[in-house]
């Protein structure tokens, strides 16, 4: 791996200014929020400092409970404006959901904090050994003062440039486990390979970050968290950037509505393709919860006739297999029929006939006169239901037999 941060160190610190300076009305709430953590975690320290010092007199205690705290505290919010970062790295702005991160993530972000304060802390009794030995050569003085003056300043010499060096070594374990979704010893072990290539530039680049964001915050009472604590986080991530590269597949591009997933077979994992650990398909355990296997076949004693396999709702037996075709007779050629000539051709006499004529449509004149009834014919009833006429039909014109005769006259009193 080149070493690019003495080149890239000031472009680090100046992309990350304006950046956040460009994005502050995005980036402020996630500044205010991580000063509000920080001023709860320095009341809980107090709180417990307090409780375990003046009521259960454990003044030891006080200091555990308080490194815990602040590796609680500290991996969310580290962890937390990481994720803030790599949003805004990534073009878009920052949501509430990047800065609370998964629980997974948070916690291997706290062990990873808790498991750092134990190396820093292991790195200091190593490098007050000198100092302490110097120390101790005082003790058969009598003028013991030169002595411990010169143990302190060994101490002092030493243990800086050694927690540098571990802090530096350390500097990106955070982003990788929130970034890579890596575990903490993995983080640590990667951390400590890509730095220790490039160290020098990476502790001039923490001396030189910690020293802006601390004169700022100072300069600024405290309020300049507000602004500083993303800035920090947005040049961390850019110099992770240049070292490891951003996971582009984390980067979710829009569907497309044309998309169809394709068909899971039976008792296959729909995420045993994208590379998930521990998935296991056809089960429910682990992230890859696969579609639940076929039922095994029953299992029929010997005795009995094997029946043909049911389908899956078990109420109609399966389909058997298709009988082969049976094999067609030797067919007779049979010669086909001209198909007749259309329209028909029209015989050789018809053609030199002339044509007839076509004939008048009849003329519809006046109904033909009615003749006289025939003998015997008698008129239907009356409406009135009087009995009709005796005698025979008259011959005269203005015979009528559809005609009403008049009523009787009334009989004489």
């Amino acid at each position: 791996m080149e070493k690019i941060a003495l080149d890239r160190l000031g472009s680090w610190i100046g992309n990350a200014f304006n950046t956040t300076k460009d994005n502050f009305s995005n980036l402020a709430m996630f500044g205010a929020i991580a000063l509000g953590i920080a001023f709860a975690q320095g009341m809980i320290n107090m709180c417990l400092g307090g409780i375990f010092a003046s009521v259960l007199q454990t003044p030891g205690a006080a200091q555990l409970a308080s490194v815990i705290t602040n590796s609680v505290f500290q991996g969310i919010i580290t962890a937390g404006l990481a994720g803030v970062a790599v949003a805004v790295l990534h073009g878009r702005d920052a949501e509430m959901a990047d800065f609370m991160q998964d629980l997974s993530v948070w916690t291997q972000a706290i062990i990873t904090v808790v498991m750092q304060q134990v190396i820093t802390l292991l790195v200091i009794i190593v490098a007050a050994i000198p100092g302490g030995i110097v120390m101790m050569a005082a003790i058969p003085l009598d003028d013991k003062g030169p002595a411990l003056i010169a143990g302190a300043a060994v101490m002092a010499i030493v243990i800086l440039p050694a927690l540098l060096c571990a802090n530096a070594m350390m500097m990106f374990a955070v982003p990788l486990v929130v970034e890579k979704r890596m575990d903490f010893w993995s983080a640590l072990g990667r951390s400590f390979d890509c730095v220790r290539r490039d160290l020098g530039g990476l502790i001039l680049f923490q001396i030189v970050l910690g020293l802006i964001v601390g004169v700022g915050t100072m300069c600024t009472c405290v309020i300049g968290t507000i602004f500083f604590a993303p800035m920090a986080s947005l040049a961390l991530m850019l110099a992770y950037q240049d070292y490891f590269g951003f996971d582009e597949d984390r980067t979710v591009p829009p569907p497309d509505p044309s998309y169809l997933p394709p068909l899971q077979e039976w008792g296959s994992s729909p995420l045993a393709d994208r590379g998930y650990e521990g998935s296991n398909p056809g089960s429910f355990e682990g992230p890859g919860d696969g579609l639940p296997p076929p039922p095994a076949p029953p299992r029929v004693p010997p005795s009995l006739p094997i029946l043909p396999p049911r389908n899956q709702m078990g109420d109609m037996p399966a389909p058997m297999a298709e009988p082969s075709p049976m094999p067609l007779p030797p067919s007779v050629p049979v010669t086909p029929a001209p198909p007749p000539p259309f329209p028909p051709p029209v015989p050789p006499a018809a053609r030199t006939q002339p044509p007839q004529p076509i004939p008048p449509p009849p003329v519809f004149g006046p109904p033909p006169s009615v003749g006289p009834p025939p003998p015997g014919f008698r008129p239907p009833l009356p409406r009135t239901g009087q009995a009709p006429p005796s005698g025979p039909p008259r011959d005269d014109d203005d015979f009528d037999p559809n005609r009403i005769p008049p009523p009787p006259p009334p009989p004489q009193a």
